[in-house]
């Protein structure tokens, strides 16, 4: 069976880093993007299964690249789970995402919306 893909967009190295080496013992394949700009290039040749997106990074914000993100046909349908440290004003309907995640967040607890979102796909 093909390995999910699992795309992670943080600036933050330590969290990619954690998530990536967890995600990983899980089972899924794993590439990491430090900035928005880099996650545009990467979903075009990794084609990722379900997205873990910070929310709070410089130059394009989470929620911009998610609109981007949502504009491109075969990406319509990804999941996405955002995840930051402080709540966010943003209404899901608005910009289309799965499930939220506040930072610091439980391991047990990212995992299984994971495992959510990748049942419902």
């Amino acid at each position: 069976m093909e390995k999910r893909k699992i795309l992670i967009i943080d600036d933050e190295r330590e969290i990619c880093l954690v998530l990536a080496e967890i995600l990983e013992s899980q089972g899924f394949e794993v590439k990491r993007a430090s900035s928005a700009w880099k996650a545009l290039n990467v979903i075009h040749e990794f084609y990722p299964d379900l997205l873990l997106l910070d929310v709070m990074m410089p130059i394009i914000s989470g929620l911009e690249f998610l609109k981007k993100f949502r504009e491109i046909s075969k990406f319509k349908t990804t999941p996405v789970i955002l995840m930051s440290a402080i709540r966010i004003n943003a209404r899901q309907e608005d910009y289309d995402w799965n499930e939220f995640v506040q930072k610091p967040f439980n391991l047990n607890y990212i995992l299984a919306c994971i495992q959510k979102c990748l049942v419902l796909k």
